[in-house]
């Protein structure tokens, strides 16, 4: 089991949001703004810090969205 301190700053988590392709494309870049102030190197990380997992996906729901002629 992780360290308290660990369990208790990590998620999981998963969210269903209504958005067009500029919010998506707004929300992609201010979350890679937000990720970038906290991409250290090994040698640069601060004291205590470990690798940690951070998975970004957005996309529309498959079958939410007609796909145009050319795409397949």
């Amino acid at each position: 089991m992780l360290p308290a301190e660990w369990y208790e700053a990590s998620s999981y988590s998963d969210f269903a949001l209504w958005l067009t392709p500029g919010d998506v494309d707004r929300l992609r870049a201010e979350i890679f703004e937000v990720i970038s102030r906290y991409r250290h190197s090994a040698t640069e990380a601060p004291q205590g810090a470990a690798p940690v997992s951070l998975q970004v996906q957005a996309f529309p729901v498959p079958g939410t969205v007609e796909l145009s002629a050319g795409d397949v």
